[in-house]
């Protein structure tokens, strides 16, 4: 493989996780809409599977030399309705559908063909199954309540909680980015496991944003990137702290406005982000000290990653 095939593959593998990480949050905030019954459940299903290639997708671009690719496509919210979403969610199956049968065309590379290939035979079956969540969307909503209007306190809630899903949303971006480029395996478990709890800190906020008849943040707060690990893990115990302060100043004001459990939710997350402080704390002064081997380790493959495994589900795989 020439230079100019492996940086055309990379331009064209990042092209394409733009567009999976478009899938998986259109598709996680039409599951928020949609809530836990049997709709929300298959639309859940279906951005794991997108998670997964989104991995896949970046394990390529590591393995032909490039960075992983944080980018994200354009989404569609649609609405206001719960089979307007999945209207959406078909055309952008169809989307991704083109855009692996053009990817297809375009290399050379046998094992990129392959992937691709596989990939476009699951966003087929997603096409398929988005059809028919339209057609049982419309049928629930015949006998649907009518959408909460939220009073001006509601208001400043969602906003907060907004802040909090914007947030955990750079940092799931910021440790995922981190757990693939590093060489150090402690550093990307550890990055990888915090990135998993904070989708699930994620997933929790934005899971009381709708009750309130809000919309769930969809763009992440600033992603920082460093280019070593002593660096990125400093950032990261920075934000961490800063992360713990601002949870215990909106636990305060929740348990003013007389919301206890919204409050008990953001104490629990404050006190698993002190933990992850903690974390990092210890994997930097490891990174200060030096590595007990001064010899890279071979690149860590880590666990399988998926929406599943990031909102703490049971993996099948």
């Amino acid at each position: 493989m020439t230079d100019q095939e492996r940086q055309a593959d990379i331009a064209l593998l990042a092209g394409i996780a733009a567009g999976e990480h478009a899938a998986i949050i259109q598709y996680m905030t039409h599951r928020f809409y949609a809530g836990e019954g049997d709709i929300g459940c298959e639309v859940e299903e279906i951005a794991r599977r997108e998670m997964l290639h989104w991995k896949w997708i970046n394990e390529h671009i590591r393995e032909l030399g490039g960075e992983p690719a944080l980018e994200r496509g354009p989404i569609n919210i649609a609405g206001p309705d719960v089979a307007s979403m999945m209207q959406a969610d078909v055309e952008l199956e169809e989307h991704c559908m083109r855009e692996y049968e053009q990817a297809i065309a375009k290399t050379s590379n046998p094992a990129l063909k392959r992937q691709f290939e596989h990939h476009l035979r699951d966003e087929r079956g997603h096409r398929e199954d988005f059809a028919k969540l339209v057609i049982e969307a419309r049928e629930q909503a015949a006998s649907g309540a009518e959408p909460h209007v939220p009073t001006e306190e509601e208001q400043a809630i969602i906003a907060m909680l907004n802040s909090g899903v914007a947030q955990e949303y750079a940092a799931v971006l910021q440790y995922l980015h981190q757990s693939m480029a590093t060489d150090d395996l402690k550093v990307s478990r550890a990055t990888l496991n915090v990135a998993i709890e904070e989708m699930k800190h994620m997933a929790q906020l934005a899971d009381e944003v709708v009750p309130l008849g809000g919309t769930p943040a969809v763009e992440p707060d600033v992603v920082k990137i460093d280019t070593d690990d002593a660096g990125r893990l400093k950032t990261n115990v920075a934000d961490e702290d800063a992360a713990g302060q601002l949870y215990q100043s909106q636990i305060d004001s929740l348990a003013t406005a007389g919301k206890p459990e919204i409050s008990e939710l953001l104490a629990l997350i404050r006190d698993q982000e002190t933990f992850h402080r903690e974390t990092f704390e210890d994997q930097l002064r490891r990174a200060q000290a030096g590595a007990e081997d001064s010899t890279p380790p071979p690149k860590p493959q880590g666990p399988k990653l998926t929406v599943g495994s990031l909102l703490g589900q049971p993996q099948n795989q």
